[in-house]
């Protein structure tokens, strides 16, 4: 389907009435979708990789936030779809973007617990002291988790900062 309409030409940025466009809609599952709904490919994580070519090739603009407050990087990494992460980063070149609530994506995949959108944002080079609000950063999020991976995360980038 994606493969039909970008053949013929439509909006690559075109809104739906929760304000996302097609690069938001393929970031906001972590399932991959059955066979069809993305771009032509034997494997559904391939032909989902493709995808996020394409709009990137075809300019789909990554920084178009839906009436949430978030653009794909927020979606992605809220919940927890690490591929979708990768994609964003790499491809579109995210990384530190704000939502419209002053909050970054490591923000909401430290928040959400999903400690491998974490670390992989971190290792990309997500800015770990960038305050949102009430001055609160993303590494004292960590600090402050309750959740056992989040904790082993926190260490492991104090150490590195220490060392």
């Amino acid at each position: 389907m994606v493969e039909f309409l970008l053949c013929w030409g439509a909006d690559i940025n075109a809104l739906n009435n929760d304000g996302d466009t097609p690069l938001n809609i393929l970031s906001s599952s972590p399932q991959i979708p059955q066979d069809g709904i993305f771009l032509n490919g034997i494997d559904p994580q391939e032909a989902r990789g493709e995808t996020f070519h394409a709009l990137r090739i075809r300019k789909a603009d990554a920084a178009i936030i839906n009436k949430f407050g978030f653009n794909p990087l927020h979606v992605a990494a809220s919940n927890g779809d690490l591929f979708a992460v990768k994609q964003l980063v790499y491809t579109f070149k995210l990384k530190d973007e704000v939502s419209s609530k002053g909050a970054t994506a490591l923000v909401y995949a430290i928040m959400n617990e999903h400690s491998e959108c974490a670390k992989f944002l971190i290792n990309a080079g997500a800015n770990l002291y960038l305050q949102f609000y009430e001055r609160i950063r993303p590494i004292d999020l960590l600090y402050s988790s309750k959740n056992e991976e989040m904790k082993v995360l926190f260490k492991t980038v104090t150490a590195k900062n220490n060392s």
